[in-house]
């Protein structure tokens, strides 16, 4: 990488503060008539850049001979390396979990894990698979189609979930969590790398990650119901604790009567960016809007604010409209895999990735699917995953 005097690189963190990312950088300056030395080190100023390599003095260039970003903290961080000239350009943007570290040398850019090693996939690495559970929920009849159903509180395997009684603030969530689908040795993490399912009915069953829920919201209040979630798992699309890539719903944990369709429910949140006071809304389409007489097991998916991609935390939901009878729980999950049965006792096209996607360490997996019919549906099928 050939730096001229209106060029430097910079490291960024998705932390909003912090600095576990640690960096070493050497370059060698061309002057025009010497060739000198360049050496920076320094660390991570959360989401504020700093600089790892300098831009050089007018007339001269500048060549990145090594980098190193390593991640001295304890949990998973992403490191966004970039150039910084007349366009802020990404150059790598990696998540890096507890000891792992982007190096930089003549030959490009390369992850290490915690032992020094290069991290690669095979195709014969990536298919070994080391676990593979299975699993079988039978749910009961669905709102209607285009609204989505969650298949925590059904019978099978996994057993259906026991929320008790965490409150508005509620829990953060950790497998093994009674409801969701726990991998071999949840402790450690692992790649999903193949996915298949059947359905008894036509439907898009989806796979998703619960990091937090609540119970205890009063469904006769208009008025905001204040609630502290706590801090994430560091479970997010990156590893981190700032929900990116995270989505807000609510399910119906008991049915209600309520007439007409609602459209008007808000939750107010903090962005993964850290940004407070913004506000989910809900679409007045099936699926994103509060049905009429929701039935037990309904889920209804929330919009995040424009632009926002994830959701830290949550502040506060106002019903607007009262629910008549019923209960819910505001729930933070990351959706994992999509697997569409078109056909219903005909198993999908099984997703198959060697590479995987990332399951960090004691992910609580969960299934939910978009309804085509109010007819009760069974699913069954299984996943494989490999060590990292």
């Amino acid at each position: 990488m050939l730096l001229d005097s209106a060029a430097s690189i910079d490291l960024v963190s998705d932390a909003s503060t912090g600095s576990d990312l640690a960096f070493v950088a050497s370059a060698q300056t061309d002057t025009g008539t010497a060739v000198t030395g360049y050496a920076n080190q320094g660390a991570s100023n959360g989401s504020t850049a700093v600089t790892m390599v300098a831009a050089p003095s007018a007339g001269q260039y500048r060549r990145l001979i090594y980098a190193s970003v390593r991640n001295a903290g304890t949990v998973a961080r992403v490191a966004r390396v970039r150039y910084v000239a007349a366009s802020t350009r990404v150059v790598r943007d990696v998540g890096l979990g507890p000891g792992e570290a982007l190096e930089y040398t003549g030959r490009g850019w390369r992850v290490l894990d915690a032992s020094g090693r290069e991290k690669i996939v095979t195709p014969e690495d990536a298919l070994t698979v080391g676990d593979a559970p299975v699993f079988f929920k039978s749910g009961t009849a669905a709102e209607a189609a285009g609204n989505w159903y969650g298949l925590l509180k059904d019978g099978g395997f996994p057993a259906a979930w026991a929320p008790g009684t965490p409150g508005l603030n509620g829990a953060a969530v950790s497998a093994p969590f009674t409801g969701c689908l726990t991998l071999a040795n949840p402790a450690t993490e692992r790649r999903l790398t193949y996915a298949a399912v059947t359905s008894s009915v036509a439907a898009q069953v989806l796979l998703f990650d619960l990091l937090w829920y609540n119970t205890g919201v009063n469904i006769a209040t208009l008025t905001e119901q204040g609630i502290t979630s706590p801090t994430l798992p560091a479970r997010d699309i990156n590893g981190g604790t700032v929900g990116e890539g995270c989505m807000i719903g609510i399910y119906f944990t008991t049915a209600s009567t309520q007439a007409t369709a609602v459209a008007t429910t808000t939750i107010r949140y903090t962005n993964s960016a850290g940004t407070p006071n913004r506000t989910a809304t809900l679409v007045a389409v099936a699926g994103n809007q509060i049905p009429a007489t929701p039935v037990i097991g309904t889920v209804v998916w929330f919009r995040l604010q424009s632009d926002d991609t994830g959701v830290r935390s949550i502040q506060g939901i106002t019903l607007v409209t009262a629910q008549t009878g019923g209960a819910i729980s505001v729930f933070i999950a990351r959706p994992i895999v999509a697997m569409p049965c078109p056909v219903a006792h005909i198993p999908n096209t099984p997703y198959v990735n060697p590479a995987g996607i990332r399951l960090y360490a004691s992910s609580a997996l969960f299934l939910a699917y978009c309804a085509t019919a109010t007819t009760a549906l069974a699913v069954s099928g299984t996943l494989a995953t490999s060590p990292v």
